[in-house]
């Protein structure tokens, strides 16, 4: 399982976020890119941020779904869907996108308001100041 906060995490066999040690797995084999989530949610599920991948190996590919992902060109990645990295030893992942959402006082929004969002902003977690059920931490 892999946390993947905002920004680009390079799956590949060296120095990636995500790490294949295997000889048809290319060094930077594709790009994920994650958007950043929005900073404040108000009693809603929070809505899922953009994720795409791109395929930067010419020779083992990268598959959502068993369809093709053409090298160099984003394509969107959705919950629940399967990532396969190369063809001859497949590698194969479910995305699995589920929020981190960070519950705070009105007092200590008040307080600590902007410091607080772009904090949450860049760990990729939401901010509310309502208990609902998609609350993670208080």
């Amino acid at each position: 399982r892999h946390v993947l906060p905002p920004g680009e995490a390079a799956i590949g066999r060296r120095d990636c976020y995500v790490l294949i040690v295997e000889a048809t797995v290319s060094r930077v084999h594709a790009l994920l890119n994650i958007s950043e989530p929005a900073a404040v949610v108000v009693g809603s599920k929070p809505a899922p941020v953009k994720i795409t991948i791109v395929d930067r190996s010419s020779f083992q590919h990268t598959f959502v779904n068993e369809e093709l992902v053409s090298k160099d060109t984003p394509r969107e990645v959705c919950h629940g869907d399967t990532l396969t990295i190369g063809r001859e030893v497949e590698r194969h992942f479910v995305f699995d996108w589920e929020p981190t959402v960070f519950c705070a006082a009105s007092e200590v929004l008040e307080a600590w308001g902007s410091d607080l969002e772009k904090a949450c902003q860049a760990s990729g977690c939401y901010l509310t100041t309502e208990w609902t059920n998609f609350t993670t931490h208080l």
